[in-house]
């Protein structure tokens, strides 16, 4: 079975099955819902490799499929869009810091960073994106990247 999502055009290509939980036109109507004045922006670490960049985000308590990142050019905006379960555990919570329903940030990569081969992962709650290094500058390019 084809998954549609990936046969798309703008969406990196990578092996794997990926389903974001809401469709491009949800997310921008969630993310301009007045009661979410208050978006969380979490802090970003950009570090030069040998061959590229890396960048991370620590990001507690969510799915790769609530993720949703998109490269232009040399700016990656990330947005996470979080919505909590059933509050059958919430009992057992005593603190509760990392609770957010939207997370938007624009990440702008130095000039000679090729987004448009940007790799993500998503693991112990941290989110690493690989941006390779390139000598000749990247040709404009609107792409969505595939968190795995």
């Amino acid at each position: 079975m084809k998954n549609k999502l990936l046969n798309d055009e703008g969406y990196s290509v990578y092996p794997g099955a990926y389903v974001p939980s809401l469709k491009d036109e949800e997310v921008q109507a969630f993310s301009k819902t007045p009661h979410l004045n208050e978006r969380k922006s979490p802090a970003v670490n950009v570090t030069e490799l040998p061959g590229s960049y890396k960048v991370q985000m620590v990001i507690p308590g969510v799915k790769r499929e609530e993720f949703f990142i998109h490269a232009k050019d040399n700016v990656i905006n990330v947005c996470v869009i979080h919505k909590e379960g059933p509050e059958e555990f919430a009992k057992f919570i005593h603190t509760r810091e990392s609770e957010f329903e939207c997370i938007d940030r624009l990440i702008h990569l130095p000039e000679n960073a090729d987004s448009a081969f940007v790799s993500a992962e998503y693991k112990d709650g941290t989110l690493c994106m690989y941006a390779p290094k390139s000598k000749s500058p990247g040709h404009p390019h609107d792409m969505k990247i595939v968190v795995y």
